[in-house]
């Protein structure tokens, strides 16, 4: 019950990529960055399947796309808008680009611990206090399959003459379905990218990017350039060429059949007395929910997250995609079979039984705080730093990006002021046993931050 989506069985097309056809750029198979022929029919396929004005294959992940989207939009000396529940990657692109950043919170479920969506009155509310902002950058799906209402954002946003670069690797299968949300690309976002391999049968590390902007194109194909292997996995591309036809081919029923068997399981679970399946009645505030993504908690809002996901994986050897204290995030995909919803229900029939008898504490998990940057976040990337420990570390200046894996998302980065709220929040992360991952330090009680309090050199 985690990615990649192909679940390890996959269509015929996965099964027949071996060595034999690792191949490189020879005169039959074209050219990723100047297609003329397979490449170029197989992309113009994509675009015309997905909707989209071009498509670009990505054989270094969304990573690469969202890289190359946040060069070819970004105006600059201008500001970008991000989501703060963006993945790392936009951090890292607004690292590289030296731009100046601002953060809008999604609204934010303190009993799960997860980001939900974005409202379009805040993006408005920042265009009128910010007017240099010349790129939005938000994730819609979540991780948990929280779903925004990207059209309106995105008409906000071209209203004040700035581009839209959507985050939408948990998506790839919305559209081809009544079952699930619609299409990403419906939202008008300048450009989509969107993860292969995390919903659908693909090889881990395949995306696809959408470019609906035809003035970018030239830019976004330039970045692709730079910041993906010159000796792109033909392994790979088949694997997205692949799943891109059987999408137009097999898409909409594996889909459909996909859906059955959620509705059915779903029902199923709502006999449970001690556990609950979230559904998009959970999140009022969003505009639509994924519900192929199988948000596990407690009805009673306790932190049963660990005892779940280590009963699911040494009880039952059933791997889940994530833990949060709160919370189990189980994975599915059209690759699953109507056996392993059934063997995953059985084991969760035993785990409610057995938690109605047990006794968790009941938290509620404070929102990641937003604070703004004192520094650019390339500006303090480049600045000299020390190791400090955490009980040293309050208003000081922080040197370095402070990451819950998964989702990959910085709950503190290079730049921003260390408050109270945060050592306490880290605290807490670190006694419900959340991964946290740090760029520079490597010791759970320390953190790297600048060498001058004041942030300057």
């Amino acid at each position: 019950m985690h990615m990649p989506g192909h679940k390890r069985k996959g269509p015929d097309y996965l099964q027949a990529l071996d060595s034999t056809l690792d191949i490189t750029e020879l005169p039959s198979f074209d050219h990723l960055y100047a297609p003329d022929g397979v490449l170029r029919d197989s992309m113009d396929d994509a675009a015309r399947i997905f909707g989209s004005l071009a498509c670009r294959y990505l054989a270094a992940s969304a990573t690469a796309g969202i890289l190359s989207g946040m060069y070819a939009l970004y105006r600059p000396h201008a500001t970008i808008l991000m989501a703060r529940n963006c993945h790392i990657s936009v951090y890292h692109g607004a690292e590289l680009l030296g731009a100046k950043t601002v953060y809008l919170s999604p609204e934010y479920d303190k009993k799960l611990g997860i980001y939900t969506a974005l409202q379009p009155d805040e993006v408005e509310r920042a265009f009128c206090e910010m007017p240099d902002i010349s790129l939005v950058v938000l994730t819609s799906p979540t991780y948990e399959g929280v779903v925004s209402d990207v059209e309106e954002i995105t008409r906000i946003a071209h209203k004040y003459s700035a581009a839209v670069l959507l985050d939408a690797a948990h998506g790839a299968h919305f559209g081809f379905c009544e079952g699930f949300p619609d299409n990403p690309l419906y939202g008008g976002a300048d450009i989509v990218v969107e993860s292969l391999h995390k919903t659908l049968p693909s090889l881990t590390g395949t995306a696809i990017a959408h470019i609906n902007n035809q003035t970018c194109l030239k830019r976004f194909d330039h970045g692709l350039s730079m910041f993906q292997t010159s000796s792109p996995s033909y392994l790979l591309l088949a694997s997205i060429d692949g799943c891109v036809h059987w999408l137009a081919e097999n898409g909409k029923y594996s889909l459909y059949e996909w859906s059955r068997q959620l509705d059915s399981f779903r029902r199923e679970a709502e006999s449970f007395q001690f556990l609950k399946i979230c559904s998009g009645s959970d999140f009022p505030e969003s505009f639509s929910y994924d519900k192929g993504k199988l948000l596990l908690c407690a009805k009673n809002g306790s932190a049963c997250g660990s005892w779940l996901y280590h009963s699911l994986r040494e009880r039952f050897f059933i791997e889940p995609e994530m833990a949060t204290s709160n919370s189990v995030l189980l994975m599915t995909s059209p690759m699953d079979a109507d056996a392993d919803y059934a063997r995953l229900l059985d084991a969760l029939l035993i785990l409610d039984a057995e938690g109605t008898h047990m006794e968790f504490p009941v938290w509620q998990v404070a929102a990641p705080i937003n604070t703004s940057q004192c520094v650019s976040i390339s500006e303090a990337m480049a600045m000299p730093k020390e190791e400090v420990p955490l009980t040293g570390a309050l208003e000081r200046i922080c040197g370095e990006y402070v990451i819950v894996f998964p989702p990959d998302c910085p709950l503190l980065l290079p730049g921003e002021r260390i408050t109270q709220a945060h050592l306490q929040m880290l605290e807490r992360y670190r006694k419900s046993g959340v991964s946290l991952q740090k760029s520079d330090s490597s010791d759970p009680e320390k953190i790297t931050i600048l060498l001058q309090p004041d942030g300057r050199k």
